[in-house]
């Protein structure tokens, strides 16, 4: 049965809607139309083999992705008149990995082990477990290892100014932090502590097959030779014997680390059991562990589900592909593109994609019909060199020097983002609409000052995804400082803050006095030395201390409540700049507050306080609609798989990140520490391995960000490039980049 949608489709995806291949495996470059072929061959299934909607197994990277394409398909489905097979398609299997193992568990659980009413956690109480199993290690750990305590006092010693509290805290930091590197690349508790129990045997197995000497030992002499060879390598290691020592002290901590690493692994995986816990992680090692160690279980998922379509193929991890090849025995689809892997920290492997493709001779959907020709000429014009095996997205001949009329480039020569706003406004006086334009951030703080920026110029603006934005801001810390002020009113620091902020709103004159000279036992009777502030001080009086004899035995939720019937901060804050996204954030608090009833107001304002410490992502409260007229801001990552008429792209002169003295490589599932950075060759090795790859992973990241553009790119960047290999250094010296300037860009 041919489709009014199937009549439409180009030459290569009607190919691949139409391939007879049990094993059919598509590279589809940025904007090829791979959604559209999906839900095509889906349809192909239903229709011409007559498999029921809910018997294709169908996994996207997001929930949006999937809620995208589960729309699709019903929406199709009830255009051709198969409403039976739409609502099948409804509550059928098109979800994300995740969703998957998760569904797998529950309707297994007897056969998995588990109780089948777990709890996904992936949020802040997951990271606040790990967090105190990490820190009491640590502490218990030092009473009786004592290589952890050798590792303490050469801290200590580096760095005497630290007091013994802070160094614990930070090996603890170093033991979330492999932790949540290690975590589901396939290493497991056991075969970690078994690589850390010997140092000497660690490092042999480090340098094994790389400068060996014929007992096998590390060649140290031949080991300097060639990783002062290697581009960017800062090697300080003087000489043989000196590296040897070296390499010897980071053996020794990474071992000690590793074991204390395995250690915790082993009290959080007891406690998410305890606690009827799953994290994503787990998730997919128990629906690994379900599918190998029961036959019928995996033999009644093939039955169940004859076919497989797998959406970002290149963002799987080896864990994730193990498990597709478990279900996968009748029909299979995997789509993806190498060149947007971009999730190389979350364990993604376009590895194995690319060995998948090379083994079943991937089909391709090579044209992009997103984007303006001249920004497809741009793209391809300027990746030529460097991925001679991608085809072109434009139609035009390689060797076509027209211009690239719908690309500019924003060159900064002034520090803020003074520039980007200036171009946004001129834009909209040429006609464009806000809410046609996106701005791509590399990072979230980017994201965060951009959007910021925009609402000061009293633009109209939305940050998309998460943010690190919203525990920091004022107003929240405003409502915290008032509920631990509440119910302690002793807390100096946080009572003198909440006097001085919008709740009050006391001058920073009559706060000084109160921080000098205290207040008398009666406030009743204290007086302002500001007469413009004893209004406010009267009216906080009134309600303050009636609502404080109480406020303890109140949930975080009803003190909030409490909070803004008597205080009146509704509209002092609507005083503030940007009353409306201040209000809802405010409003979002008490939201927050009532999803734990249970916490009382202190407990509550202490959460926020360590949230904002541990940087935990949360988004500010939506003011608006999606389809309101607002420039979208959102990082790179948050913009994959969307498209925008307008794109300006920020951030691709942000400096790689140096490393510290813990470096994971999760590709060979081991952790190097050394507190002599740059002297150790094994911690030098590792970092040169993982900023290889981390330099080309920018590169995909720099693809993603351009192709989102449908009508106009705006490059942003400064004059010149900063340091080193940045994409925007990498962009300024290709030849199309070249071009791209002489075509006249407009610089500010």
């Amino acid at each position: 049965m041919e489709t009014s949608e199937a009549l439409h489709l180009s030459e290569e995806q009607r190919q691949v809607v139409e391939a007879c291949r049990s094993k059919l495996v598509v590279r589809a470059a940025a904007g090829s139309g791979k959604t559209r072929v999906l839900v095509e061959r889906f349809l192909r299934f239903v229709l011409e083999a007559g498999l029921d909607a809910d018997r294709i197994l169908t996994i996207t990277f997001t929930k949006r992705a999937a809620a995208e394409m589960k729309s699709r398909i019903v929406r199709r489905l009830t255009e051709l008149g198969r409403t039976d097979q739409a609502q099948l398609a409804e509550t059928g299997p098109i979800s994300t990995i995740h969703g998957f193992c998760e569904r797998l568990l529950r309707e297994n659980a007897a056969a998995a082990g588990i109780d089948p009413d777990f709890e996904v956690q992936e949020g802040f109480e997951r990271r606040r477990l790990l967090r105190e199993l990490a820190e009491g290690a640590v502490l218990e750990s030092l009473q009786t290892d004592d290589g952890l305590q050798g590792l303490l006092e050469r801290l200590l010693e580096m760095h005497p100014h630290r007091s013994e509290r802070e160094a614990v805290e930070e090996i603890a930091q170093w033991v979330r932090e492999a932790f949540d590197s290690l975590r589901g690349t396939g290493v497991d508790a056991e075969a970690l502590e078994a690589a850390c129990e010997d140092p000497a045997r660690w490092l042999r197995d480090l340098w094994e097959g790389w400068a060996s000497h014929a007992d096998g030992g590390p060649d140290y002499g031949s080991i300097l030779d060639r990783l002062r060879r290697t581009p960017g390598c800062r090697l300080n290691s003087r000489s043989p014997e000196h590296a040897a020592g070296e390499d010897r002290t980071a053996a020794e901590s990474s071992c000690v680390l590793g074991r204390l690493v395995a250690q915790v692994w082993r009290s959080y995986d007891a406690e998410l059991v305890a606690r009827g816990w799953l994290d994503f992680a787990a998730l997919e090692a128990g629906a690994l562990n379900l599918l190998e160690r029961s036959p019928s279980v995996q033999a009644r998922c093939r039955e169940t589900y004859p076919v497989v379509l797998v959406d970002e193929a290149q963002d799987l991890n080896p864990v994730q592909y193990r498990l597709l090849e478990l279900l996968s025995c009748g029909e299979e689809m995997l789509v993806g593109d190498e060149q947007q892997s971009i999730y190389g920290f979350r364990q993604a492997d376009k590895t194995l994609f690319e060995r998948h493709a090379e083994k079943h001779n991937a089909l391709p959907l090579s044209r992009n019909f997103r984007s303006r020709e001249s920004i497809l000429r741009y793209v391809d014009d300027l990746f030529a060199d460097d991925w001679s095996n991608r085809g072109r997205m434009s139609p035009a001949e390689t060797g076509e020097a027209a211009p690239y009329d719908a690309v500019e480039v924003l060159l900064f020569a002034e520090r803020g983002w003074g520039p980007l706003v200036r171009r946004v406004r001129e834009l909209t006086e040429e006609g464009c609409r806000l809410g046609d334009i996106a701005v791509l951030a590399r990072r979230r703080w980017q994201a965060a000052e951009i959007h910021r920026a925009l609402r000061q110029a009293g633009l109209q603006a939305r940050l998309f995804g998460e943010s690190e934005d919203y525990y920091t801001r004022l107003e929240i810390r405003d409502m915290a400082n008032a509920l631990r002020a509440l119910v302690d009113p002793s807390d100096r620091l946080s009572f003198l803050a909440f006097l001085r902020g919008p709740l009050v709103g006391l001058s920073l004159d009559s706060v000084a006095s109160i921080a000098l000279d205290g207040l008398p036992e009666d406030w009743r009777s204290w007086e302002p030395p500001v007469e413009e502030d004893r209004e406010a001080w009267h009216r906080f009086l009134e309600w303050f201390s009636e609502l404080a004899s109480f406020a303890d035995r109140l949930s975080a939720w009803e003190a909030l409540k409490e909070l803004f019937a008597r205080s009146g901060c509704l509209e002092r804050f609507a005083e503030f700049h940007g009353p409306w996204q201040t209000l809802m954030n405010v409003r979002k608090l008490l939201r927050l507050a009532a999803e734990t009833p249970e916490q009382g107001p202190w407990e509550f304002a202490s959460q926020i306080r360590e949230i904002e410490r541990m940087r935990h992502a949360e988004g500010e409260a939506p003011v608006s609609d999606e389809d309101d007229d607002e420039v979208r801001v959102m990082t790179i990552h948050k913009a994959k798989g969307l498209e925008f008429p307008v794109v300006f792209v920020v951030g691709l002169d942000e400096k790689p990140r140096s490393p510290g003295p813990l470096v994971v490589d999760r590709r060979a599932g081991r952790l190097v520490l050394s507190l002599r950075t740059n002297q150790a060759p094994c911690w030098v090795k590792t970092v040169a391995a993982i900023q290889g790859r981390d330099r080309e992973e920018e590169l995909r990241v720099l693809y993603v960000a351009l192709t989102r553009a449908k009508d106009r790119l705006v490059l942003c960047g400064p004059a010149a490039p900063r340091g080193a290999p940045t994409a925007w250094a990498w962009m300024v010296r290709k030849q199309a980049f070249r071009r791209l300037l002489g075509n006249g860009p407009k610089g500010r």
